[in-house]
């Protein structure tokens, strides 16, 4: 399940996650939960993969046997 939730992250593309953010619009919030998720999509190419370097999911690795 780690390595899912790495690869997904590093390879999903914008339109991926404002479908996913959407999902996120339907619970109940707080305002410091929020995010200003259209301001940041905006900034964003169709199809861009905002977090396919290491910085962003290289953290999420199990180390082991």
């Amino acid at each position: 399940a780690l390595n899912q939730a790495q690869t997904w992250l590093r390879d999903v593309r914008k339109e991926e996650l404002e479908e996913w953010t959407n999902h996120l619009n339907r619970l109940s919030l707080t305002p410091n939960q929020n995010f200003d998720w259209l301001s940041w999509f905006s900034k964003m190419k169709p199809k861009e993969q905002p977090f396919q370097l290491p910085y962003y999911w290289a953290a999420f690795c199990a180390i082991g046997k």
